[in-house]
């Protein structure tokens, strides 16, 4: 009878415990949830599954399909990034193209990847960039597409585009964290980004 009892009082803290992690990963699911007006947002959410650390993606069961390539996505954006990529990838039924949020939020950077955009490297690495890129693109904007794309854009580039896009690549990996990291403070800002400093040191006009 003693055993009895210590087998059932052991199932119940069992099942309290994973009731407690389930609520526990439940809340966190949420707070990374777009907040929208839609019904199904919470439905949505119970269908989230996660994977990976930094980046972590989450996706919604109606896209599981599309998780390898945004993994894959994801994966070499963070070592293009090099210390200041997203830290979450999310992709539901209602989650909207969000590409800003780095900081001051007190949340993690997540990138929200709208169902109705194809999740490559191309079109997240233009997110990122922002709106530079296109209105009118600057020379930062497209060195930086050109890093993260590993490709040029659609449009040929100017003179002004290809020398900023070389001198970031020959940049040391640090000196090229620390650009990146100002240049997405200063995406953040609505600012003009720094101009990518010469690896040789030399002073830019």
């Amino acid at each position: 009878m003693a055993a009895t009892a210590v087998l059932l009082s052991a199932r119940r803290w069992l099942t309290s415990g994973v009731l407690v992690l389930g609520l526990a990963a439940g809340t966190s699911l949420l707070a990374m949830t777009p907040k929208t007006d839609a019904t199904g947002s919470v439905l949505n959410t119970r269908e989230l599954r996660c994977t990976g650390r930094d980046p972590t993606v989450c996706l919604s069961s109606a896209y599981e399909d599309r998780r390898r390539r945004l993994e894959r996505a994801a994966a070499h954006l963070t070592r293009r990034l090099e210390g200041v990529a997203p830290t979450h990838y999310l992709l539901t039924e209602d989650s909207p193209q969000s590409c800003r949020g780095r900081k001051g939020s007190g949340s993690p950077w997540t990138i929200g990847v709208s169902p109705r955009t194809e999740a490559s490297v191309r079109n997240l690495a233009a997110c990122i960039v922002g709106p530079a890129l296109y209105e009118p693109a600057s020379p930062e904007a497209y060195a930086l597409y050109r890093w993260l794309a590993g490709e040029a854009s659609a449009d040929r580039p100017t003179a002004r585009e290809r020398s900023a896009a070389d001198r970031l690549a020959r940049l040391s990996a640090r000196r090229r964290a620390t650009w990146i990291g100002q240049y997405l403070t200063a995406a953040e800002h609505g600012s003009r980004p720094p101009a990518v400093p010469d690896p040789r040191g030399v002073r830019l006009p």
